[in-house]
């Protein structure tokens, strides 16, 4: 009973040396001062008006000179680019060649084997089917605005058109040889045959070149924009060319064999079926990158037909001899491991721990039911996804008894005893306290509903007066809008009313000189057509006048200046900061007899650093010379500040270049992340701001005038820390309590509190010039020496160190140095030669 009762007091003594006793409280802090709204926010835009150039032409039959621009497309990656299935397709049966996409979902079939056109619904069922008799199907293509279907076959000149309704041929084309390929695109019905790649005009019949190529009988063409794109089966090649027939590209790897049907997404990557090399090969726009997406190990066999469907993102395939296979594209996929070793290619839903795999709804099902494998523990694949890349599991063991009292001694005299009455007085002492504290904390949670009310109140307050500010924006903008609309309207109607009466004297002098030509001896005639020659050139002279005004120009109605809705979040990014504010536990625990109170005070263990070790991870050297600062991105990306270059410099995960951001003539020394903003702070050695720069826009949002100090981030305010003597350049990190910063000009690294008090100062002459300086989750200390070219770790207390890089190991004028906790890893920048980022074993 006293070992339950000792249970109970140290679960109280828990409560009393927590927080859990502590009088919460509800606070609104750092409140958005409404009243700043109205500089932050001057208005939701501007009314503006614009003057294109004038669509009026003044025709003379002279000289015209027409000029054409043309724009670089922006290059897309397609290392991302993958495939999932969607589902098989079997009904169709074998022969399978062309391809079309149907309303709600359906899919036509050109089969050839069976001179017929097979029609499926969505869930992959067949629908019916429409035979051709000797007519045997090449390829096919569906045209929207007739509910009709137009199909080709290369064994005849004729292409028929096919109601998908009455599922008849409504009509027939003769050409003058068999035509292949055929696609319906953009209100043209586009086709080739030998002589090139022509347009047929399906109310007459007729038929239009539209570029003379040199491709093969059985070509597949594909239209987007202003380029075609045909491959040749027998050079084993895919080209791009313009209308005029130009070559923008052409495409041949061995990986791509006798290549068939042709299909472009959205970006203009271009997807092709190997027919020999039995595969789905994307191509970039540009002709120059290419990535092999299906294979034969993925069901991929003899293929010819694909079609893009760009309202789902996914892409059709047709086998010859194995149906058709409808594929999710995507940017990245978890798949099941034990499908993909089946060649299937299904989503994973779950993460076996054990196993270390991926698995679907089916392949979870029976993992949990086989014996080897039904008591290990399964993840969702999200939830594994969320995991750090080190887990570690840690083993307790227990001691053995020792040095026991006999039980006859212990309880001897024992209702006698004092110990005896002092249980009964624990019990009392313990009910009474429990019932003490209940009491507490049910009153403050009574006193935590008031406070939420009130703060409800303010958030609705301030709301409000967010509100009326943006109420009164609005209606000082419309007006502003009428306003430039009536004075707009006005110039127009001048200009109309001109127009009005210069046509009342040209319909005149029109009118005279008919009576003239009619009427008149030519002396009469000579003389008027002097004055009518002057009249109309003072006519002429009132239209040029317009011209080279703004009379004509096209008058359009724009709003300038918007206001930019997305740096609201960094303008305004929090209306308050709610907090919790804890004051002192109000509850006594109360013992009826004498209270001891002792304090201990723990003096922490020093982890000795003597075996800390760095192993290269990958080295980065695309952030070039010039490198100073550095400061971890999500999603495994880090940010370089390049001052050479005057640019922060972002390496994706895999140490490849991501992006750059140019900041002209301010040279950045070092930066850090701001992850609620999704933003970089940038300093310089050469001026006193510091800049914050938007990761997403990658613009710089604002300036800070800044002075060695804590700044605020929402209003720029500086409050100091502590008041500490140190050079312009030096480094400083904050871990806990503990301020540590280099000084390079004394070679030292200070450890110091909040008030500035030192506890330690670290100097040896194997630290010459230290700059950049990281604390790790054991509070060791690493230091970047810029002249002796290493890097040194210092334990928490300052009295060990240990040299773990040097010259020779590849640093060379180290600067910036940042610990990864959530890796284990450090990153280290050197001036001249890139940066290294290394595992800490």
């Amino acid at each position: 009973m006293e070992t339950n009762i000792e249970k109970v007091e140290e679960f109280m003594r828990s409560l009393k040396e927590g927080e859990s006793l502590c009088q919460v409280m509800l606070v609104m802090k750092d409140t958005f001062d409404t009243n700043t709204i109205a500089v932050s926010m001057l208005y939701i835009g501007k009314i503006g008006i614009d003057y294109s150039p004038s669509q009026v032409s003044i025709i003379k039959k002279k000289e015209i000179q027409a000029q054409t621009k043309a724009t670089k497309p922006t290059i897309k990656s397609i290392a991302n680019i993958a495939l999932k299935i969607e589902k098989k397709i079997s009904v169709c049966g074998m022969g399978m060649i062309g391809c079309t996409l149907l309303p709600h979902g359906k899919i036509a079939f050109a089969n050839e084997m069976e001179s017929s056109i097979i029609v499926v619904k969505a869930d992959g069922l067949l629908d019916f089917k429409i035979g051709l008799q000797l007519f045997a199907p090449f390829d096919i293509s569906y045209i929207s605005n007739t509910n009709t279907i137009a199909v080709t076959s290369r064994g005849s000149n004729d292409i028929k058109i096919v109601d998908a309704n009455t599922k008849r041929v409504l009509k027939t084309y003769s050409l003058d040889s068999p035509c292949a390929s055929i696609t319906y695109t953009e209100e043209r019905l586009v086709l080739y045959n030998k002589t090139g790649i022509h347009e047929l005009n399906l109310q007459d019949g007729s038929v239009k070149t539209i570029a003379s190529v040199n491709i093969n009988d059985y070509a597949y063409v594909v239209i987007r924009g202003d380029k075609i794109y045909y491959t040749d089966s027998d050079n084993h090649s895919v080209t791009c060319c313009d209308f005029q027939g130009h070559i923008q590209w052409i495409f041949q790897n061995p990986k791509l064999l006798r290549p068939f049907g042709v299909t472009v997404d959205t970006d203009g990557n271009v997807y092709v079926a190997g027919q020999n090399s039995h595969n789905v090969v994307v191509i970039s726009q540009d002709g120059q990158q290419h990535k092999q997406l299906l294979s034969y190990n993925d069901g991929v066999q003899y293929p010819n037909g694909l079609i893009y469907d760009r309202h789902n993102n996914q892409l059709l395939v047709t086998n010859y001899l194995n149906g058709a296979v409808l594929v999710i594209m995507s940017d990245s996929t978890a798949l099941c491991d034990v499908c993909c070793l089946r060649h299937l290619s299904k989503p994973s839903t779950g993460w076996c721990l054990e196993c270390e795999e991926g698995l679907c709804l089916d392949c979870k099902e029976h993992h949990s039911l086989l014996k080897a494998t039904r008591n290990h523990n399964i993840i969702p694949i999200t939830e594994y996804q969320k995991l750090p890349q080190n887990v570690k599991c840690i083993i307790e063991t227990h001691n053995n008894c020792k040095n026991l009292i006999e039980i006859e001694d212990y309880i001897k005299d024992i209702k006698s005893s004092a110990r005896f009455q002092e249980v009964e007085e624990m019990m009392n002492d313990a009910a009474e306290n429990i019932k003490r504290i209940r009491i507490n904390r049910e009153e403050n949670l009574t006193s935590l509903q008031e406070e939420k009310k009130r703060i409800e109140n303010d958030i609705a307050q301030t709301r409000i007066k967010i509100n009326n500010h943006l109420d009164k924006l609005q209606a000082d903008l419309i007006q502003n809008l009428y306003a430039k609309v009536k004075k707009e309207n006005g110039k127009i109607e001048q200009v109309l009313k001109s127009l009005e009466e210069k046509q009342c004297q040209i319909n005149e002098y029109q009118n005279t000189f008919e009576n003239i030509k009619k009427y008149a001896t030519d002396v009469q005639l000579f003389l008027s057509m002097k004055l009518m020659e002057t009249n109309i050139e003072k006519v002429e002279e009132f239209m040029r006048s317009l011209k080279e005004g703004e009379s004509l120009c096209q008058v359009m109605l724009v709003m300038k200046d918007t206001f930019d809705t997305n740096t609201i979040a960094v303008s305004m990014p929090y209306i308050g900061k709610i907090g919790i504010d804890y004051s002192p536990s109000q509850v006594s625990i109360i013992k009826k007899k004498e209270i001891q109170a002792q304090t201990k005070a723990t003096k922490p263990t020093i982890k000795s650093i003597a075996n800390i070790a760095l192993k290269i991870e990958k080295k980065i050297s695309v952030c070039g010379m010039g490198m100073i600062g550095c400061t971890l991105l999500p999603h495994g990306k880090i940010a370089f500040a390049n001052e050479m270059e005057s640019s922060i410099i972002v390496v994706k995960a895999d140490g490849l270049l991501d992006f750059k951001i140019g900041l002209q003539l301010f040279a950045p020394f070092d930066i850090s992340y701001i992850s609620n903003t999704n933003t970089i702070a940038v300093t310089s050695r050469g001026s006193n701001d510091i800049k914050i720069v938007d990761a997403n826009t990658k613009k710089s949002a604002e300036n800070v005038q800044f002075r060695l100090a804590m700044c605020k981030y929402n209003d720029g305010s500086v409050k100091t820390i502590a008041s500490v003597n140190i050079n312009d350049y030096a480094y400083v990190v904050i871990r806990g309590d503990k301020i540590y910063y280099t000084d390079s000009d004394n070679h030292s690294v200070t450890c110091c509190d909040f008030q500035g008090h030192i506890q330690w100062i670290f100097q040896n002459p194997k630290l010459l010039r230290p700059f950049g300086v990281t604390v790790d989750t054991d509070g060791n200390v690493y230091v970047a020496g810029q002249n002796s070219h290493n890097v040194v770790v210092i334990s928490q207390d300052g009295q060990q160190h240990k040299q773990l890089l040097s010259y020779n190991d590849g640093v060379q004028y180290p600067n910036g140095l940042i610990y990864d906790r959530h890796n284990n890893q450090l990153l280290v920048t050197n001036y001249l030669n890139g940066a290294v980022l290394y595992n800490v074993t």
